[in-house]
């Protein structure tokens, strides 16, 4: 990275290559000569890119618009998975509830008649706990489970 060096334009060293590689005859249109460049990079480095690299860099308002942008991110989908968290302690104190309540209506079930009922009840009353997995039949008797009292599930 000492130093580097540049004649003519690019894009007139392009053509002249494309129309050699194609075997046609390139001829660049007459400019007046002009001496090389000569570009020393040590020092567009040293004396041009590091001293201003500061102009690149976020404002402090940009900055702060991230911040704030970031800190709202993060808080969004904290809420969110709270909510979600709520949501689903909800859904599963509700369903545990309907599982203690018609465990305790086949437990005081005195005749087929009585279990019958509360099975037609119990499937009529749960399919959204059908859906979401969340439904007691491993709790109950397994007459009632099964279907075998109160017709097909």
């Amino acid at each position: 990275f000492t130093s580097g060096t540049q004649e003519g334009r690019p894009i007139d060293r392009l053509l002249g290559a494309m129309a050699e590689a194609f075997g046609l005859d390139h001829r660049a249109p007459a400019e007046p000569p002009t001496d090389a460049k000569s570009y020393f990079l040590e020092r567009v480095f040293t004396d041009v890119i590091f001293p201003d690299r500061a102009l690149a860099m976020p404002t402090a308002r940009a900055a702060r618009r991230a911040r704030i942008v970031e800190l709202s991110a993060a808080l969004g989908l904290g809420a969110l998975g709270a909510g979600l968290i709520a949501c689903a302690a909800v859904a599963f104190a509700a369903a545990d509830a309907r599982a203690k309540e018609i465990i305790e209506e086949v437990e005081q079930a005195r005749t087929e008649a009585d279990l019958a009922a509360a099975a037609e009840r119990y499937r009529a009353s749960a399919p959204l706990e059908r859906a979401l997995h969340m439904e007691c039949r491993a709790q109950l008797p397994r007459r009632v489970a099964s279907g075998a009292i109160g017709g097909a599930p």
